[in-house]
């Protein structure tokens, strides 16, 4: 992926630095020498950032990092106490879906397979995933879903939209086409 880091930087100051990250570029690396937007960024900056938050590799939005530790400490404390509002939009093929809901389920995250796996009981190893949706948008064959989550677990939003019928949009790993 051939990304110019100067094109994405939505806001820089002191404190912080925005980033509107593509799809398809991991946030922060893992095991691999893979270019990550932490990395570009910190080569951009000339200093060490802190991740704030993360986005799954294929989605693209708004990426929020950390200049400095006291930054990351607070806006970590921030995003715990619930008084930051993430919001998320996903594209899924149109279907019978209320204009508004709630999905409440129990998510097991599976570190072979990279995958998360939902249940309608709670069960050893499961964590309680909620998030609320509204569609706000239809277009041909494609509904755009408003999604706020209210609990934050490994891939939640495409789990939980997939095992209720509705996988995002180009999202195989999840069952879409």
């Amino acid at each position: 992926m051939d990304i110019k880091i100067s094109d994405i930087v939505l806001h820089k100051d002191n404190q912080i630095i925005l980033f509107n990250k593509p799809g398809g570029l991991l946030v922060q690396g893992g095991k691999t020498e893979e270019a990550s937007l932490h990395t570009l960024g910190q080569a951009y900056c000339k200093h060490p950032l802190g991740v704030v938050h993360r986005l799954d590799r294929p989605a693209s939005g708004v990426c929020l990092m950390a200049k400095t530790k006291r930054a990351l400490s607070n806006l970590s404390q921030l995003l715990r106490d619930g008084k930051v509002e993430k919001v998320y939009y996903a594209v899924v093929e149109k279907g019978e879906l209320p204009a508004k809901g709630h999905l409440s389920h129990y998510l097991n995250r599976n570190g072979k397979t990279k995958k998360a796996y939902v249940s309608e009981k709670e069960k050893d190893g499961y964590k309680k995933a909620e998030l609320e949706y509204e569609i706000v948008g239809e277009i041909e064959r494609l509904m755009l879903l408003r999604v706020k989550l209210i609990t934050g677990r490994f891939h939640q939003i495409r789990a939980q939209l997939a095992h209720v019928g509705f996988p995002i949009r180009g999202d195989v790993k999840y069952g879409a086409r």
